[in-house]
């Protein structure tokens, strides 16, 4: 048989048995026959012709099985095949097919949870939960368990019991008997359940809850019924208990405070707490709630105790007790102090006050106070009360009142006194204490006057004594001298005398002190008469007379030569003063002052103003300071005068003159010890001088041969140089070299400084010349400037820059030893450049000039020299400087110097200066030499006025004109560089044009090519003074200054005042 579910397709096969080879086909029919499964409702009728052939040996057929949604049991039908032609033999020829039930239906409690009190029948239902038809009856069991309910003492238990369902009986119910047992317990639960071993049940839902209420109850309430509790403390105590029914199970209450008069946490400490009654343990209980301040004096207060339940099996009986807090507390009351003391005119009242002195109060009271008269008498020294109330509160502690007091006006005891009496009738308080005494100080006075300052006569000093007011009994008073600058003996006579003033009698008294006269001059002298008195109704107004003794001797003061001499090396000279005529003690201060004669104030002396003080010497001395000026110089004179303001100080002798001695020693020196000239040319032998000279100097000098003979190869001889007065100035003499037709060795003369009267000889005294050859040879001289080059940015079209970027003119300036080069002039800024010597080759820049106008229209002084790369402004050496437009910072190998043009910040020159080592080649001898130099770099220039001029100046703003130079090349040039034609435009000359070589970038910035109008290390510049190529405005000798900050020269346009007239 097959066996099958419901709601599948099965699948019946044959097969073909015959094991022999089946050469032809056979055929068979199929089909279904009906058993207790019902066609179309338990599954799908189906007929099928099978033909078998040798490939298709087995042949299956599909069945669809149906869901006839009936709980039933079994079912079956039968497939069977039957034969078209007797070939064909069936065995087996039927099969059957069982269909297996596979429906369910649901079955459960109608709900899950039942409620019914104690002592009841509860109906409970079991239902099918599902529309499932049922075919055949099911069965389910049922039973109850135990939960919080027991079986026989709270129920009655249930089954186990079969419940049948069927297609016409799909409910059962069943009752539950619940059983009233009079013991308060709270609800009680049990469960039911549902069971079954029917494949087509399911349970659901299979189990439920009964819960049986509990409809007893029981009291609770307190032991006193519900009494009032009053209590004075410590604490206050409630009793509760069960006062009917029975209890089964804990049960829960909330017992609490609320405030009445007293007030929780100041009164007691409030409680809310849960007290729990047990079946099996106490069914009474006590609280306790503690009282506070108990020891505070107040009146009774009350608050309640409250009990409370959310339990509905509770019943709260006399819930509220109320509990009453008695007080016993005792209170001490008094006058805040026992005597009050006041001054009759001064105070016009007295307050006296009553306070808490023990116990602490929390309700109000009063107590009644009273006046008593002593010796103070009511209405003529006071003004009495009697029973004044006064009212003490948890808020004031304290409470005041006043007695008015009189001022009689008249002088009498010192002290009189009267009491006042506190009383009250509030219970339990004490007074203490309860008297207070007022003390009343007589207020009535006498002053004593006088002057507070006296001017002693001859021999004596008289004081004089006043009493004003009304005297009714004697008072006396004290007069006694203190030493102050006056000093007794010798300049009085001490005196301490007693004054008694009575009633009625005089009103004044005079006292007189004897002054001495020593005839010292001095300053005035003071000493004071001091007035006392030990009777507090004497009032001293001035207690202190300042007593002054006059002083009018003189002395005699005066300078104590009338000549002084002093040579310019010390320095100084002093000058002194000294007391001629006359006793001096004190202080006298007189003034020297300095004034010209043939010597000048700030060039040849100090002018000076000094104040002589005489502090217990007779002499006193001030220092002229001498300058020290360099320069040569005759004797000069100043002179020196006496004042003072003192009219006791006559100045006798009160001028005198001082001789300035000229030491000073010109020296003379060469300024370069070798010269080389070319045979036929001239040469300059320069003398520099180290200080000024006020007046001409004449320098000797001589030539002397060495290979050079004078008159065939120079003319020499004797030669004389005038110097004027400007400091290290350099004079020259011009000596010539002669021809001759012979090719010779360089051949040497010297030129010689020879000794003076007013001059001294210094090193090197002797300058050497050598002679060369005149031959027909390029001279290769490279100058370092920049390094080694001046690089100036120029505008040049764009069609004429062949593809390169933006190029910079960039040339070379040989320089000279010790020779300042102006490298930038423009109206508000100046810069200039100083070459020194390396070799004869090689002259490098260690020193750069700008002299600019700051925003304020003030000039400045700028220098950085090479050593230690130092900056100044004004001479003064600094690291940092910035103000009013300049700014002047250095670095560790660097400076930038930022100046504004014409105080317009807005176009500036910014200069980085950089001294560093570098190696240069020598020009001649083609030697590498590392060579201390400094190089510099203009940030900013371009935006500097397009009338610029000097070396580099002159170039900014001005459009060039470049085009490929194609002429001839002079002989020996190299023809590894194109050359070009440069022509410049120039707005202050006329054009000029030169031939120049274009190198890769310039030795800066690597932003474009550089157009050379020098050499590079070779080339076409020869001569610094007179160069082939026209690259400039005139020739180098034109931008020569004599100084790092000169500004004056051929082609200048510096202005102090920036242009303006």
């Amino acid at each position: 048989p097959h066996v099958v579910r419901e709601n599948v397709m099965i699948q019946v096969c044959t097969e073909l048995k015959d094991t022999v080879n089946f050469q032809t086909t056979a055929a068979v029919n199929f089909s279904t026959v009906p058993g207790s499964a019902i066609p179309m409702l338990n599954y799908v009728p189906t007929t099928a012709r099978l033909e078998f052939s040798q490939i298709n040996r087995r042949l299956c057929v599909p069945v669809s099985i149906l869901d006839d949604g009936v709980i039933t049991n079994t079912l079956s039908f039968t497939a069977t095949l039957s034969a078209l032609s007797p070939r064909e033999n069936i065995n087996p020829i039927s099969t059957t097919v069982i269909i297996q039930n596979t429906d369910k239906i649901t079955i459960g409690f109608s709900t899950n949870q039942y409620t019914t009190p104690e002592g009841s029948t509860l109906q409970i239902q079991v239902t099918t939960q599902s529309s499932t038809v049922l075919d055949i009856p099911v069965t389910v069991n049922i039973r109850s368990s135990d939960i919080t309910a027991l079986a026989s003492k709270n129920y009655v238990s249930v089954g186990p019991q079969t419940l049948t369902f069927t297609q016409g009986n799909r409910v059962n119910n069943i009752n539950l008997t619940t059983i009233h047992n009079n013991i308060v317990e709270g609800t009680k639960d049990l469960s039911l359940a549902l069971t079954s071993s029917d494949p087509a049940v399911v349970l659901s839902p299979s189990s439920a809850v009964v819960k049986i209420t509990d409809i007893d109850i029981v009291e609770v309430g307190p032991h006193n019924g519900g009494q009032t509790v009053t209590t004075d403390g410590p604490n206050a105590t409630i009793c509760y208990g069960i006062t009917s029914g029975n209890l089964g199970k804990d049960a829960t209450v909330n017992v609490t405070t609320i405030d009445g008069s007293a007030v929780a946490q100041k009164d007691y400490i409030p409680i809310n707490i849960q007290m729990v009654f047990t079946a099996s343990g106490s069914l009474n209980f006590c609280v306790e709630v503690q009282l506070i301040n108990t020891t505070v004096y107040k009146n009774p207060t009350n608050f309640s105790v409250i009990i409370t339940t959310t339990d509905d099996r509770l019943v709260i009986k006399n819930g509220i007790v109320p509990v009453v807090i008695d007080n016993s507390a005792v209170l001490t009351i008094g006058f805040d102090q026992i005597n009050y003391n006041v001054v009759e005119g001064t105070d016009q009242s007295v307050t006296l006050c009553a306070k808490v002195l023990a116990g602490t109060l929390d309700t109000n009271i009063t107590a009644s106070v009273s006046t008593q008269p002593g010796s103070a008498l009511d209405g003529q020294d006071y003004t009495g009360s009697s029973g004044v109330t006064l009212q003490l509160s948890p808020s004031q502690l304290q409470s005041c009142f006043s007695v008015v007091i009189i001022d009689d006006a008249s002088l009498e005891d010192p002290i009189e006194v009267f009491t006042a009496l506190l009383i009250t009738s509030a219970p339990r308080v004490t007074v203490q204490p309860n008297m207070a005494t007022v003390s009343i100080r007589d207020n009535d006075y006498v002053n004593i006057t006088s002057e507070d300052t006296i001017l002693a006569d001859e021999g004596e000093a008289l004081v004089t004594l006043q009493l004003v007011g009304v005297l009714g009994r004697n008072v006396t008073v004290v007069l006694y001298t203190v030493d102050q600058t006056a000093t007794a003996p010798d300049n009085y006579h001490s005196t301490n005398v007693t004054m008694t003033f009575v009633p009625n009698g005089p009103t004044q008294q005079t006292v007189s002190i004897y002054v001495v006269n020593d005839m010292v001059s001095r300053d005035p002298l003071t000493f004071v008469a001091m007035v006392i008195s030990t009777d507090p109704a004497v009032r001293v107004i001035t207690q202190r007379i300042l007593v002054t003794i006059p002083n009018n001797n003189t002395v005699t003061i005066g300078f104590t030569k009338s000549l002084y001499t002093v040579s310019e090396q010390e320095g100084v000279v002093t000058l002194c003063t000294t007391v001629t005529n006359g006793i001096l003690g004190r202080h006298v201060t007189i003034t020297m002052a300095t004034s010209d004669g043939t010597a000048l104030a700030g060039t040849d002396y100090q002018s000076t103003t000094s104040v002589l003080h005489f502090v217990g010497v007779t002499t006193a001395c001030g220092n002229v300071s001498i300058i020290n000026d360099q320069t040569l110089e005759n004797k000069e004179t100043l002179s020196a005068q006496l004042t003072t303001g003192d009219s006791r100080v006559i100045l006798n002798p009160f001028t005198t003159n001082v001789d300035i001695i000229d030491d000073d020693i010109v020296t003379v020196t060469m300024v370069q010890t070798n010269y080389s000239v070319a045979e036929g040319q001239s040469v300059s032998v320069c003398v520099v001088k180290d200080m000024t000279t006020a007046r001409g100097l004449s320098v000797s000098l001589n030539t002397q041969g060495i290979t050079a003979t004078d008159g065939q190869d120079f003319t020499g001889g004797s030669f004389v140089l005038l110097f004027d007065a400007t400091p290290q100035n350099t004079k020259c003499v011009v000596i010539a070299t002669l021809p001759d037709q012979s090719i010779e060795v360089p051949e040497t003369f010297v030129v010689n400084l020879l000794p003076g009267s007013d001059y001294s000889v210094g090193n090197p005294s002797t300058s050497s010349v050598t002679i060369n050859e005149a031959l027909n040879v390029e001279i290769a001289n490279d100058t370092v400037v920049g390094d080694p080059l001046f690089s100036v940015p120029l505008y040049i079209p764009l069609t004429h820059l062949f593809g390169a970027i933006q190029p910079a003119l960039c040339y070379e300036v040989h320089g000279r030893d010790n020779v300042y080069f102006n490298l930038i002039s423009d109206g508000g800024v100046s810069v200039n450049a100083h070459y020194q010597n390396i070799n004869e080759n090689l002259n490098v820049i260690d020193q750069i000039g700008i002299r600019a106008v700051d925003s304020k229209g003030s000039i400045s002084n700028i220098r950085v020299d090479l050593t230690g790369c130092a900056s100044s402004i004004n001479g003064t050496t600094t690291t940092l400087y910035q103000a009013d437009g300049i700014l002047l910072r250095k670095y560790s190998d660097r400076v930038r110097v930022s100046v504004p043009n014409c105080g317009r910040n807005s176009i500036q020159l910014v200069m980085w200066v950089v001294c560093q080592n570098n190696q240069l080649m020598d020009p001649v001898t083609r030697n590498t030499l590392t060579i201390a130099m400094i190089k510099f770099v203009v940030a900013r220039g371009l935006n500097l006025s397009p009338q610029s001029h000097g070396l580099i100046g002159q170039f900014w703003n001005v459009p060039v004109d470049v085009s490929i130079y194609t002429g001839p090349l002079r002989a020996g040039s190299s023809t590894a560089y194109p050359r070009y034609t440069i022509s410049v435009v120039h707005p202050l000359s006329p054009a000029r044009s030169f031939t120049g070589i274009k190198y890769t970038y310039t030795w800066e910035f690597d932003e474009g090519v550089c157009l050379y109008a020098g050499n590079r290390q070779a080339g076409p510049i020869y001569e610094v003074e007179s160069p082939n190529d026209p690259v400039i405005e005139g020739s180098y000798t034109n931008y020569i200054m004599s100084d790092a900050f000169a500004t004056d020269f051929a082609y200048t346009r510096f202005s102090p005042k920036c242009g303006a007239p």
